[in-house]
């Protein structure tokens, strides 16, 4: 059977688009150790709160109903998150490597007498890596959980035992750096494209600069500074290279150098 005309698009082909789009972003995701789980509860608590700002009446209630609509949430749900968050709960749960790490630290069976990590056997019974990996990873092999924890750098094999890598104060605080600044990133490109217009009508474009885009005038004439600049830039890496854009005399069949630069250069303007 044909598609009917004004028939709306299959879920599929939005589900294929959000997976192109989200595809660099989960590679990004797992080398920081990052599980799916943890993306999903963070994209239901930005959902929610999305679809609170969409479904918020005039008197400043809530629409739960339309909330629950715009997320796929039942209402229960609704209800139960918004009260949580009201409440300025957290929830703590822990997903893949990061429970068996956290496992780890606060299972008796696994700590020394001081609390710190034990250096666990390769073997099997108690004590053991294996042991941890069956009691913290659920049905995951304890080889597979060994070689994530390895990848991310978080163990280390000494000999026949498993030897944890405690994380330093700078690596930490290296990787929270580069979270927070790929989620500032991914914030301000959705801003530049007009959303969320109902938070903020401001936008940062690199530290210390932010511009007031309540009506647009501010942010087109950014639009035309860039253009400005990025040919300015590129006529003076021309410049520079000069020397290397040309024949020598010398070698009158040599190939000729050239430097390749691709530039693309998108507007994020919400149009009229």
């Amino acid at each position: 059977m044909g598609k009917r005309k004004g028939e709306v698009r299959s879920f599929g082909a939005h589900r294929e688009a959000l997976r192109d789009a989200f595809s660099g972003l989960a590679l990004f995701l797992v080398d920081q150790g990052i599980t799916a789980a943890e993306v999903q509860l963070a994209v239901t608590e930005a959902f929610i709160k999305a679809a609170v700002a969409r479904a918020r009446k005039k008197n400043g209630r809530v629409n739960q109903s339309g909330v629950a609509i715009m997320t796929g949430l039942s209402r229960g749900e609704v209800r139960k998150l918004l009260a949580n968050d009201r409440a300025e709960t957290t929830n703590q749960a822990t997903h893949g490597a990061q429970k068996v790490l956290e496992g780890w630290s606060r299972d008796a069976e696994f700590r020394t007498t001081n609390g710190k990590p034990r250096r666990l056997s390769m073997g099997s019974g108690s004590g053991s890596f294996a042991s941890l990996a069956h009691r913290y990873s659920g049905d995951i092999p304890p080889r597979a959980t060994l070689e994530e924890l390895l990848r991310l750098r978080s163990v280390e094999i000494a000999g026949t035992f498993v030897k944890r890598k405690i994380e330093k104060g700078s690596d930490l605080k290296s990787r929270q750096y580069i979270l927070t600044k790929a989620s500032e990133q991914l914030a301000h490109l959705f801003q530049l494209m007009g959303y969320p217009q109902a938070l903020t009508p401001v936008i940062k474009l690199f530290d210390g600069v932010t511009i007031d885009v309540s009506d647009g005038a501010a942010l087109r004439i950014a639009e035309q500074r860039v253009g400005q600049t990025t040919r300015a830039f590129l006529n003076g890496i021309a410049k520079s290279a000069g020397a290397y854009l040309v024949r020598k005399a010398s070698r009158p069949k040599a190939a000729k150098r050239r430097i390749v630069i691709n530039v693309s250069v998108s507007s994020f303007l919400p149009r009229a």
